[in-house]
């Protein structure tokens, strides 16, 4: 009788505490990943108006950015990041990020949008065309402690490059 007893406490127990999950986390759970969310869009904001404390409030120390269309490009803190940002805004002043979708789960927040400007700085071994980009990317931040700690982004360079003109490269046509 008393190893029943036991069993039934414990159930109880196990029973009260696992209601007690379904009935908090939930709420919990969505309200940290509206959070998440929104420090990707305040993210965006910032860069979008070229606000360097805004940047800084919405991304760890150490953060981290990986990115195949940019392999040179080496993101590990947040102050590489923003030296990025800087030379972005010089080549593209008038640069804007549109969030269009977002996604969260866990600490992971996914994200479709578009970057537009108007190409008026050297981009990489580009000069500068003066013409304007439009163009999708897609990314996953990773958020811990209410900042973006790693990014994880990916655009179609050959678009971008045909856009501003850099695409396909003048042909060499032999003659002097």
């Amino acid at each position: 009788m008393a190893f029943n007893l036991r069993w039934a406490a414990l159930i109880s127990v196990m029973g009260a505490y696992l209601f007690c999950i379904g009935c908090a986390s939930p709420t919990a759970g969505r309200d940290l990943l509206e959070q998440n969310k929104q420090v990707v869009l305040a993210n965006a904001r910032a860069y979008n108006e070229h606000d360097v404390d805004g940047l800084r409030a919405t991304m760890a120390p150490d953060l981290r950015r990986r990115c195949q269309a940019t392999p040179d490009i080496d993101v590990r803190s947040v102050d590489d990041f923003i030296a990025f940002a800087r030379r972005e805004w010089l080549s593209f002043p008038d640069g804007r990020l549109e969030v269009e979708q977002l996604v969260a789960e866990n600490d992971r927040v996914g994200v479709f949008g578009r970057f537009t400007g108007t190409q008026l700085g050297a981009t990489g071994p580009f000069p500068p065309s003066g013409r304007s980009v439009d163009l999708d990317f897609c990314g996953v931040f990773r958020i811990d402690k209410g900042k973006i700690a790693e990014i994880l982004i990916t655009w179609d360079n050959l678009t971008v490059l045909g856009q501003l003109g850099h695409w396909p490269p003048p042909m060499d046509t032999g003659e002097p």
